[in-house]
């Protein structure tokens, strides 16, 4: 394998992973979203107000995932929700295997 091949394939591993690392954010952060929401809901009802005012990191979060999912819109592959366990368990076999490669290529050199 050329050594452009291998660096491209570095890449490609690296951006898969910065990846996944942004969809971990995001579940996060949706999770936070929802706790959020829920909490402005909650103190809306507790006071007995129709209007809910949510707090200023309410509004933070949702900007905070709006660039993230902006960001895996530009990266990520189109993997089905139901998939994407299945999917990410192929990628890990996928680096798994180019790892490998690269090692025996640099014990070749």
């Amino acid at each position: 394998m050329k050594k452009k091949d291998k660096e491209k394939l570095k890449q490609e591993v690296e951006l898969d992973n910065y990846v996944r690392e942004l969809e971990k954010s995001d579940n996060v952060l949706e999770l936070v979203e929802q706790h959020l929401h829920a909490l402005g809901k909650s103190n809306a009802a507790l006071h007995c107000d129709d209007e809910i005012v949510f707090s200023p990191l309410y509004t933070l979060v949702t900007k905070q995932r709006e660039g993230i999912k902006l960001a895996l819109r530009k990266f990520k592959r189109k993997v089905p929700k139901e998939d994407a366990d299945a999917a990410h368990e192929k990628d890990k076999q996928h680096d798994k295997e180019v790892q490998e490669e690269i090692k025996e290529e640099s014990k070749e050199s």
